[in-house]
């Protein structure tokens, strides 16, 4: 199973007191293997304008593993 799909991205952290929000839309793709589900999708790194590529596995309600390589 693979499925296109667009994604969006909400992340939130906090650095000396200061919360700061950024959101992300982008095309990905959704599939599944070996029982696992996977959402894979590739964006830009905004200090050296580095391609990332993103797959986060194993989606739960509160908890993701997301791997990350240039």
């Amino acid at each position: 199973m693979k499925k296109d799909v667009m994604i969006f991205i909400k992340g939130t952290q906090e650095v000396d007191g200061e919360k700061d929000t950024i959101e992300l839309y982008t095309k990905g793709r959704y599939y599944k293997r070996r029982d696992v589900l996977y959402l894979a999708y590739e964006e830009m790194d905004d200090k050296d304008d580095e391609t990332l590529a993103n797959e986060v596995e194993r989606v739960w309600q509160e908890f993701i593993l997301l791997n990350r390589s240039p």
